[in-house]
């Protein structure tokens, strides 16, 4: 589906017990969705799926001010673990604001990963920690991209993987001595004059629970 509006919304517990595939929080396969002030959590596979097999117009979508946690719990059907979101299988899929942290616990997996021709991208201002592999992967299909003003720490591997051409990376922070915690409760300490502060608090809403 294409051009819908998701908001204030939670999605949690799919396919966490048992198979019933694919066990995403949400999987989205159109063009021009927004997602903003969604939490996205305890789901067996990957928490926001935006992807669609051999298709190159999964476009123009964006998810923002959200929260996606603890994803990838399952180690059945399509295999172990997840990522917190993909971006992939079209272009100017967009990532910011968004806190991504603690997915693939049931093996494969990490925070968020760009894949599958996913063209000119752009993954801004995203806290992602504690994840089990890459904080930040983009694969070589994904070209153009543009992955700017992140903090990605504490990750079981490096925070930002890219083995794509043409990947504009700057200002982020990555080392695993950054005090991500002390950063989420207090925002401004995270500033300097070439990095903008990151903001990590979102505005308060009423959610919808799915």
């Amino acid at each position: 589906a294409h051009n819908n509006r998701v908001i204030n919304t939670k999605v949690h517990h799919n396919a966490v017990a048992s198979w019933y595939g694919p066990p995403h929080g949400m999987y989205i396969a159109g063009q021009g969705n927004l997602f903003e002030r969604v939490e996205v959590y305890n789901n067996g596979y990957y928490g926001i799926h935006i992807y669609n097999s051999g298709d190159s117009t999964v476009s123009d979508n964006i998810v923002r001010y959200s929260s996606v946690h603890d994803n990838g719990l399952q180690c059945v059907g399509v295999g172990c673990g997840g990522y917190g979101i993909i971006i992939s299988s079209g272009s100017n899929n967009q990532l910011y604001n968004n806190l991504v942290y603690s997915n693939g616990r049931g093996g494969f997996g990490g925070g968020i990963q760009v894949a599958y021709k996913c063209l000119s991208c752009k993954i801004y201002s995203n806290t992602v920690y504690n994840n089990n592999g890459y904080g930040i992967d983009i694969d070589a299909s994904s070209t153009g991209g543009i992955v700017r003003n992140n903090i990605s720490t504490n990750n079981a591997s490096a925070g930002i993987n890219n083995l794509a051409s043409g990947t504009i990376i700057s200002n982020n922070m990555t080392s695993d001595r950054f005090d991500i915690y002390r950063c989420i409760k207090n925002p401004a300490v995270f500033s300097s004059s070439s990095l903008l502060i990151l903001t990590v608090s979102f505005p308060s809403a009423h959610f919808h629970d799915v």
